[in-house]
């Protein structure tokens, strides 16, 4: 047997390499659990279609992430290149008679109309009905130009763009109000005006936009629209999970509904601290079933180096593998078992259910912590 015949050639490495990739959109989630198991703590890479993912999981390669320029390894970077929901997230279907996902979708887009746009807007019967067509547009849209070639993504994206009124028609009716809304304050400031702003979204991102940065009108609403589309999708398939978790184990029905109907639900709504159950339960649906299967995403905009060696290629993303790290043994016991109120303080937790607790004590689903990875990495919080 000659060499050339013992080694894989070039060509064959590279078209195995893009099997991978493509591979990748089907069965991401799993692809990257696998290699985590495998790697004993240690980086690993798993290919994509349009870059390849540099997973990281220990502190020390976090706290790098962390303390890198935003010219090396950049979250905005990573952001601007995602499909803002890739087949990668799922970690089980959701296929049912029931089409909860649909349902949950409609009826938290109008929840978050009142609390992002206000009664003018949230009230307004086609503002809400083409918001809801924009939502799902961009995120057909996005999935479609993921599997594209680079050059195809340049053509078929501004085209898509241009042939769609109902991204105008969404842009234009948010630019008046906030356009009204920045003349508002101004009268106000001036003393020229008396009533009381709005208290929604629009008026929080008006209050909070960086003053050195000028930011006008369309500035803001292109601001409103980008958080407006992760507050819908994503927080719809946690819902999803609770109720499908909610159905599948009917024991924590009663605890749960006792507590919402005792003074905790008076202290959650007046200081959003309370609800220590609920907020366990939640947080145990999404550790078994995360949003996404990675974390702390950074793209690097040059070739970058952990002090281990491991290399980062410009243009390539670095990662936690999120969903990987919720199901590992060693950091939550009996980790493959749904345990409701394992995130709860044991003095709250009924003594007739047995339920297994995290050694490190309780905690909160909005906690960030070295192994609860859904909020991000700490630094940029994503």
């Amino acid at each position: 047997m000659s060499p050339d015949d013992a080694a894989p050639s070039q060509e064959s490495r590279y078209v195995g390499r893009r099997i991978e990739a493509w591979r990748y959109l089907f069965r991401g989630a799993d692809m990257i659990t696998v290699k985590y198991r495998q790697a004993g703590g240690k980086a690993f890479e798993v290919p994509g279609p349009d870059h390849s993912h540099i997973f990281i999981s220990s502190n020390k390669h976090m706290n790098e992430i962390r303390k890198a320029g935003a010219d090396e390894l950049s979250l905005f970077g990573a952001t601007k290149q995602a499909a803002p929901y890739h087949h990668a997230r799922y970690a089980k279907n959701c296929n049912g008679d029931l089409h909860a996902y649909g349902l949950n979708k409609k009826v938290l887009c109008k929840l978050n109309g009142v609390c992002f746009f206000g009664d003018e807007l949230a009230q307004n019967e086609l503002f809400m009905k083409k918001i809801f067509e924009y939502n799902e547009l961009v995120i057909s849209a996005a999935e479609v130009l993921r599997v594209m070639p680079e050059f195809l993504k340049k053509i078929i994206g501004p085209y898509v763009g241009r042939h769609t009124s109902v991204q105008d028609k969404v842009f234009n009716m948010i630019n008046d109000v906030v356009a009204r809304r920045l003349e508002e304050k101004k009268l106000l400031e001036s003393g020229q005006i008396s009533s009381s702003l709005p208290n929604d979204m629009i008026q929080w991102i008006i209050d909070t936009a960086p003053p050195k940065l000028g930011w006008g009108s369309r500035r803001i609403t292109y601001e409103i629209i980008a958080i407006w589309f992760g507050s819908v999708h994503a927080l719809s398939a946690t819902v999803t999970y609770v109720m499908f978790d909610l159905c599948a184990h009917p024991e924590y029905v009663e605890p749960l509904r006792k507590e919402v109907e005792s003074p905790e639900f008076d202290k959650f709504m007046k200081t959003t601290k309370g609800l220590p159950l609920l907020d366990s339960f939640i947080k145990e649906s999404s550790r078994l079933s995360p949003i996404e299967a990675m974390s702390g995403r950074r793209q690097a905009l040059k070739d970058f180096v952990f002090s281990d060696g491991t290399q980062v290629k410009k243009g390539d993303w670095t990662c936690v593998p999120a969903k990987a790290v919720l199901n590992d043994e060693s950091f939550f016991p009996s980790a493959s078992n749904f345990e409701g109120f394992r995130f709860a303080p044991r003095e709250n937790i009924p003594k007739n259910l047995n339920t297994i607790s995290q050694p490190e004590g309780p905690s909160r689903y909005s906690d960030l912590s070295e192994n609860y990875h859904a909020w991000g990495i700490g630094g940029i919080v994503w």
